[in-house]
């Protein structure tokens, strides 16, 4: 990949050059290089503190009281009727809801976003096309992953329509599985 302009071409001799190189074209390129887009401002003389502070951590997820709520452990799982479900490792640390819609049919949920839905007899989530199956073809980088798209959370991409059979998912952090012919 070709250097920014202004950019140095070859790295440093250490860390520490190589921060100090950084630190001076960051320099440059926010205080110094005015743009077309900002009316020939400098993006450090457009830039303004947002009003509202960040929170160390997004609240809790919450749940209605007719859902059950399971811990996604580290391996991405719940434990289901005395067994192990696969959620996804994108939910680690997080709390999925499950809410029944038939006789040993689940809806799983992360906060508002339906991940899928889990059948009893199979102890596997469905996904919106009714796999209950992982695309290891597909998932190449997240062995073990519950993956579908999520239009509003997923980076804009342009996939060839020869890549995936299906659309990839994001999940609550923002993280995207690719199959590396994107």
């Amino acid at each position: 990949m070709p250097a920014a302009p202004g950019a140095p071409a070859i790295a440093a001799g250490s860390l520490a050059a190589q921060q100090r190189t950084f630190n001076v074209f960051r320099e440059e390129f926010n205080h110094e290089r005015p743009r077309e887009p900002l009316d020939q401002e400098t993006p450090a003389a457009c830039y303004r503190l947002s009003p509202w502070p960040m929170p160390d951590r997004p609240p809790p997820l919450e749940y209605p009281d007719r859902f059950k709520v399971r811990y996604v452990s580290a391996n991405g799982g719940i434990p289901w009727n005395r067994r192990w479900v696969n959620v996804s490792i994108v939910c680690v640390g997080e709390y999925v809801g499950l809410e029944e819609v038939d006789d040993g049919i689940w809806n799983v949920y992360l906060g508002p976003l339906k991940l899928g839905r889990l059948h009893d007899r199979q102890m596997r989530i469905e996904d919106e096309y009714g796999s209950l199956y992982r695309h290891r073809d597909v998932l190449t980088h997240v062995p073990d992953c519950f993956v579908t798209y999520v239009p509003e959370r997923s980076a804009s991409i342009t996939i060839r329509p020869t890549a995936l059979a299906r659309p990839l998912l994001v999940g609550r952090r923002g993280y995207f599985v690719s199959n590396g012919s994107l």
